[in-house]
């Protein structure tokens, strides 16, 4: 037996992201004197933000964000 499905009755899906964690480099250095830089990590999807990290600041040309320390933010 055939089964049609009505319009609008199509299954959604939705996506799960898991966020372990992410190291950017290449960034400038910033001056002994000077603060440090501040930095926060976005997740972009079609143009559209779903996510944003909490600030990490470095002096240094790495910044390292931990996903464990934004556990359940993802």
């Amino acid at each position: 037996m055939a089964t049609t499905q009505q319009p609008g009755s199509l299954n959604t899906s939705s996506a799960v992201y898991i966020c372990a964690g992410a190291i950017v480099e290449g960034l400038p250095h910033r001056g002994f004197l000077k603060s440090e830089g501040r930095y926060s990590l976005k997740l972009l999807i079609g143009g559209s933000e779903l996510w944003r990290s909490r600030q990490i600041t470095t002096k240094g040309s790495r910044a390292v964000w931990d996903g464990e320390q934004d556990m359940g933010i993802c």
